[in-house]
Parts: C-alpha cells; sequence; structure tokens
C-alpha cells in the first residue's frame, strides 16, 4: 500500500464521491446520537428550554450547541442529496454560527466554575472545557478558511472539530468507565480521529495533511488540560475568571 502524507490532488473518481457521502454523514449522524444520549437525560428529554440548567448562560450555550449539531446534519445532508450550492450558500452562516458556539462556550466554560459540585471537580473540568472550546474555534477558523481550495480538507477539519462536542457528550454517558472520568472521555473521543485516520487510507491510500495535523492538533490541546489545569498560573487564571462572576 502505497501511504503518503498528502492533500488534495486531482479529482476525486464517483466512487469515492459516494464514499465521502456515506462516510462524512455516517460520523456526523454518530456524533449526534452520542450528544443525544449524552445531554438527554438532563437537557433534551427534560423538555429543553423547561430543563432545570443551574444558569441562563449553559442554557443560551444548550441552544446555540444544539442549532449547530443540527446545522451539521442539514449540511452533510444537501450533499448528499447534491445540493452543492445551496450547502456553500449555508456555509458562510454556518461561520457565524459556529463563531456564537465558540464564545457561547467559553461563557458557559466560565459560568460553570460557580456551581460545580467541588472545588477538585472545578479545578478539573474549567480546562478541559476551555481547551476544547478553543480547540473547535481554532479547526472550525481552519476548514472555513480552506473551503475554497480543498473541500477535502474543509470537511475533515469540520469533523475533527466536533470531537470535542462528542467528548462533553461521552462525559454524561451512563457507564461507569466513562461518566464523568475525564480521562476515560478523553481516549474514547479519540476514536473520531482513528475513524478519519482509517477512511483516508482505506478510501485513498494516504493520510491528508488536514487529517494528521488536525488529529494532532487535538491530541495536543486535550492531553495538556490536565498539567495545565494544575499549574498555578491556571489556577490564578480560574480564580480570575471566577471574580467576573460571568
Amino acid at each position: 500500500m502505497d501511504t503518503i502524507v498528502a492533500g488534495q490532488r486531482g479529482v476525486r473518481p464517483p466512487t469515492r464521491k459516494r464514499y465521502d457521502r456515506v462516510f462524512f454523514s455516517g460520523m456526523v449522524l454518530v456524533a449526534s446520537i452520542i450528544i443525544v444520549v449524552g445531554f438527554g437525560p438532563t437537557y433534551y428529554f427534560a423538555g429543553l428550554f423547561r430543563a432545570h440548567l443551574p444558569s441562563a448562560m449553559i442554557q443560551l450555550h444548550g441552544a446555540v450547541f444544539s442549532v449547530w449539531v443540527l446545522f451539521l446534519v442539514v449540511q452533510t445532508g444537501l450533499i448528499s442529496a447534491g445540493r452543492v450550492k445551496l450547502h456553500r450558500t449555508l456555509g458562510v452562516s454556518g461561520f457565524v454560527l459556529a463563531g456564537l458556539v465558540f464564545i457561547c462556550g467559553l461563557l458557559a466554560a466560565a459560568s460553570q466554575l460557580h456551581f460545580r459540585e467541588s472545588a477538585g471537580r472545578r479545578i478539573l473540568v474549567f480546562p478541559i472545557n476551555f481547551i476544547t472550546t478553543m480547540t473547535f474555534g481554532v479547526l472550525t477558523a481552519l476548514a472555513y478558511a480552506v473551503r475554497k481550495r480543498s473541500t477535502e480538507d474543509h470537511k475533515r477539519l469540520i469533523l475533527l472539530a466536533t470531537t470535542p462536542l462528542v467528548l462533553a457528550a461521552i462525559d454524561r454517558w451512563p457507564i461507569h468507565y466513562l461518566y464523568h472520568d475525564i480521562g476515560h472521555d478523553i481516549l474514547a473521543s479519540y476514536l473520531f480521529l482513528l475513524s478519519v485516520v482509517i477512511y483516508d487510507l482505506w478510501s485513498s491510500r494516504k493520510i491528508y495533511r488536514s487529517t494528521v495535523w488536525g488529529s494532532l492538533f487535538v491530541l495536543a490541546m486535550t492531553q495538556m488540560s490536565a498539567p495545565l489545569g494544575s499549574t498555578a498560573a491556571w489556577q490564578s487564571f480560574a480564580r480570575w475568571v471566577q471574580s467576573l462572576r460571568l
């Protein structure tokens, strides 16, 4: 097998296009299911805006986050249906929506400093929430920047940016190995990265640069959260954020 790291070259054969539609639509669907299962008991099945959430900011974050997930489902559905022009037209609004997810995610992470069940849990969760939100923001911004140059890189970066969103849902799955176990949750979320790598190798016999660098970025950011959270500088930053009463 000729395995290389490469960007988009040439024109994709029709069979590859069909494989892409199935894979990327399927991955978004899997992510949506994971998110619904994770947040269902406390949000989706609890009446959405009637759900007993700890603050208005968390309520807003949940609403914007949910719209983003629906947007991904619609966008992948449009590609599968061959509605590429409409997909691209909606892409601009999607970038604005991603910006709202990013801003609300940071504010929600700050808000959680006031109501987490223990100081230890706050110290552990705040850095991972903050860093995963930053990861999402960087990858979606890159996806938007390369959308005209390389559709291959664009859709891979969007999918990789979904990893931190999936991580937050996995943390709430009612499974002993995963429930509120950040270390195991992070490892489980890496299955998304591995899936993209395997698909690249299977469908193209190469790994796209966006897959390599995007995956490494997610790995680096998530792995640095725990060490960062234990530093005096971070804890000082967390206390300052807490004092803002966001």
